[in-house]
């Protein structure tokens, strides 16, 4: 699959079409509580999506101390206008610490969702910084392909 449509057409695709994505994507609805999880990103939680649904992101599925500043950034931007933010992170998992870059994109509905790129995963020259948690704003970025830094 090519880019795809800017912003909330994430709310579009079906869940074998989020599937297909090559990266990690997470939505989340009301209080951060996971309304879908492709299966890039559940592999890389080590749970069945099933399981994450209906619960809060920060609070029960990705709950590590060092995933506290990503959760204060996702719900700043739940908060404000900005349409796109990408966030530099190392994820804390169960498996173990992930250099990621975020994109974090808006969905319908007061939607948010978390387009996870591990530096496995990312165009070449795409790694994510080893700062963390480094935010900047951008309204064109493209969500198939991280932005080169």
């Amino acid at each position: 699959m090519g880019g795809l449509p800017p912003t909330n057409m994430l709310d579009d695709l079906d869940d074998d079409e989020l599937d297909a994505l090559p990266f990690g994507v997470i939505c989340l609805g009301e209080e951060l509580r996971v309304e879908r999880m492709n299966r890039v990103e559940a592999d890389s939680e080590g749970i069945q999506r099933w399981r994450a649904l209906g619960r809060d992101f920060f609070g029960d599925v990705a709950s590590a101390p060092g995933n506290r500043a990503l959760a204060e950034q996702v719900a700043a931007f739940a908060a404000d206008r900005t349409p796109v933010r990408e966030v530099a992170h190392t994820f804390e998992r169960r498996a173990g610490r992930d250099e990621t870059r975020i994109v974090l994109r808006r969905g319908r509905a007061g939607r948010v969702y978390l387009c996870v790129y591990r530096a496995a995963s990312s165009s070449p020259g795409a790694a994510a910084s080893s700062a963390r948690s480094r935010v900047t704003s951008s309204s064109t970025l493209p969500i198939s392909q991280p932005s080169r830094e």
